[in-house]
């Protein structure tokens, strides 16, 4: 289970007030992971299984076990869930905790550095948690399994406790960096993320149990792992976009009821939008039924400003995306006539038209980053279709 602003490996970290104290804390955290290798060197050593894992298996594993997340994106957090513990309860049953360690860690300079190219510190950080997680994981797992079978009771028990002490770790070096940095953290979204990553990894780590155990006594079970740890992932993929776009739905459904205006009901729709929109930039544009226009922007910040705008302007702009009833993916064309470039930097943007008595009287609109874990996704263009089709009711 990994999340940015919850218990493991963040996305977002290094943008505080204190530089100083946050190399601090990635030397400390790499400095405790060396100094317990030789304690993972000197400890009960690992009973035979059927195969070991090497570490470049390891590496591959793990970064599987990554790039499979759901991310979760608020409006000042971004959380990401993966299924990490199956590849770490599997890890530690069958790799030498040495290459267990090192090859996480490797695993997570692959992903976060050339995949998700996060910038230089929070690289650092987060590789540096990776490995004191997985090295706090190994050595409780070895003490607590003793010379017993991982496919055997006091096994199980291991590999919880191992989990268990990695979360704890995790948990620790989150709470830690926010408090250098003065960020409270995702405020009342807390709790609902909290159960929802207490739940992943509860049950990847039950995969993983079962895994081993599978694992142990036939090595073809590997094709029972890869659809557990599926099923799984699609499961939680799938419960957590479903019950975020849900929430957001049924505040907006509250926004618009309050409002006083179609500006207050348009500002209020776009910002909750984009609260669960995996862009960066958004923005929305209304014609009225007394003839005015009006548009909105919100950016990185989440700060912006209804403005006036050309009513025959925005008509032709309208004209020219046509009445698609649908949200759906702009051109760089078309995304240029609403100020939202997919050069510089953005992705190409969505749209999603608000509709009255059958003609285009508006639109949502929204861009985010390349970077692969913003890219749009059709949860991303249901909820903003949703956020329109309610807009444009009376």
């Amino acid at each position: 289970m990994t999340t940015s602003t919850k218990t493991r490996r963040p996305d977002r970290t290094t943008d505080g007030v204190r530089p100083a104290a946050t190399p601090a804390l990635i030397a400390g955290m790499g400095a405790l992971a060396a100094l317990a290798t030789p304690a993972l060197a000197a400890g009960a050593p690992r009973p035979d299984g059927p195969f070991t894992l090497t570490l470049w298996m390891i590496v591959l594993l793990t970064a599987a076990a990554e790039l499979a997340a759901v991310h979760v994106h608020g409006e000042q957090h971004s959380h990401t869930l993966s299924v990490s513990e199956v590849a770490l309860v599997v890890g530690l049953a069958f790799a030498a905790p040495g290459d267990l360690v090192l090859g996480r860690a490797l695993a997570g300079l692959v992903v976060y550095g050339a995949y998700r190219r996060l910038p230089l510190p929070k690289l650092a950080f987060n590789t540096a948690l990776v490995a004191l997680e997985s090295t706090m994981a190994a050595l409780v797992y070895r003490t607590v399994l003793g010379g017993a079978s991982p496919a055997e009771p006091a096994g199980w028990l291991a590999a919880l406790a191992a989990v268990a002490a990695s979360t704890i770790v995790g948990i620790a070096a989150i709470r830690i960096i926010l408090a250098i940095h003065r960020d409270p953290g995702p405020g009342g979204a807390i709790l609902s993320t909290a159960l929802v990553s207490i739940t992943i990894t509860a049950a990847g780590t039950l995969v993983g149990i079962l895994g081993v155990a599978a694992l142990w006594h036939h090595t073809l079970a590997f094709t029972l792992i890869g659809a557990l740890a599926g099923f799984v992932y699609l499961t939680a993929r799938f419960c957590t976009n479903h019950l975020a776009i849900r929430d957001i739905l049924r505040r907006l459904d509250t926004v618009l009821r309050e409002a006083g205006s179609p500006r207050e009901a348009t500002a209020g729709a776009l910002a909750l939008a984009r609260s669960g929109l995996h862009g960066t930039v958004a923005r929305a544009a209304c014609l009225t039924p007394e003839g005015e226009a009006f548009g909105l922007s919100l950016g990185p910040d989440g700060l912006g400003e209804l403005v006036d705008e050309d009513p025959d302007r925005l008509a032709l702009t309208l004209a020219v995306l046509g009445d698609g009833g649908r949200a759906a993916r702009l051109s760089p064309q078309a995304a240029g006539l609403l100020d939202l470039p997919a050069n510089r930097g953005l992705d190409r943007p969505i749209l999603a038209p608000i509709r009255r008595e059958g003609r285009t009287v508006g639109y949502l609109a929204a861009a985010g980053k390349r970077a692969p874990q913003r890219r749009f996704t059709d949860g991303d263009l249901r909820l903003l279709g949703e956020c329109a089709r309610r807009l444009a009711l009376p």
